[in-house]
């Protein structure tokens, strides 16, 4: 059997609170190569939660620094602005959860910020009232009573929250783009100042940041899916011109749109498996 990946959107009524849900098994191949084993994932504003189902992985970069430490069955990770990368120990199977920019902060109570650049056990760090999902997600049957778990443990709580959070709410369905600043800081009845705060706080990144990752990303995906030149993608995104937007996707994907795309259209398995989902 090969490796089984995959990525799934949110529900639509919850495209605020979930960036998507995926998972990656590697228990069906016959054997491991080196590539196989390893997974690499990007800079990003989002907030993840992720579950080893079966079989043990360790942390070996996080933060722009060498690590050697094995990760929790669950495990918490903040915005980033370096790689960090994983290495299988045994196959496993792992299942998980990315959460818009500085959804989990509002949701659980906590300051997020301080988790930039961070990877730790998540039971140690949510509240006690997220214990039951993080039980339920680890023991359920299969990924979509997974999803399923997680949609109904966050539904209530955003519908509750959202009506109090309208500002946060028109940033998140604008992509943070600067032009969406000026209504969301009135929804709010917040000043600009404040929002840098509470950036820093919910998310680790400055508002400039996380707009830059999500246009980047969304930009990428053009070139991706969509089979749009970097030239095309560059204008469409509000790149100054090519060379921006080829710098942009180098500092967060590590290598050039060109170099990008081939590496992703390439069937060979290797630790950027998350960006072909």
């Amino acid at each position: 059997m090969p490796i089984d990946s995959r990525l799934v959107a949110p529900a639509a009524d919850l495209a605020d609170v979930v960036r998507a849900f995926y998972w990656h098994d590697l228990r069906g191949a016959d054997a491991l190569s080196p590539a196989q084993r390893s997974t690499r994932v990007p800079p990003g504003p989002y907030n993840g939660l992720v579950w080893l189902i079966d079989g043990r992985a360790q942390l070996v970069e996080c933060g722009g620094q060498a690590v050697e430490r094995e990760l929790p069955a669950v495990f918490l990770t903040g915005a980033h602005r370096h790689d960090y990368r994983s290495l299988a120990i045994s196959p496993y199977c792992s299942f998980g959860l990315a959460l818009q920019p500085g959804v989990l902060a509002l949701l659980s109570g906590l300051e997020l910020g301080a988790w930039r650049d961070r990877i730790d056990d998540a039971r140690r760090a949510l509240p006690a009232d997220w214990q039951a999902l993080l039980d339920g997600v680890a023991h359920a049957h299969d990924h979509a009573a997974r999803i399923a778990l997680c949609e109904a443990f966050l539904r209530p709580r955003w519908q509750a929250l959202a009506p109090r959070q309208a500002g946060w709410v028109h940033l998140l369905r604008h992509a943070w783009r600067r032009s969406s600043l000026p209504a969301a800081l009135a929804l709010q009845r917040w000043s600009q100042r404040h929002l840098q705060r509470r950036s820093s706080d919910a998310v680790g990144l400055r508002p400039g940041e996380v707009e830059r990752y999500l246009r980047t990303e969304r930009a990428m995906l053009a070139v991706r899916d969509g089979h749009a030149v970097a030239a095309e993608a560059a204008a469409e995104h509000g790149f100054a011109d090519q060379a921006h937007f080829s710098r942009e996707v180098k500092a967060t994907f590590a290598h050039s749109p060109a170099a990008l795309q081939r590496r992703l259209a390439s069937d060979d398995g290797d630790e950027d498996w998350l960006l072909r989902l």
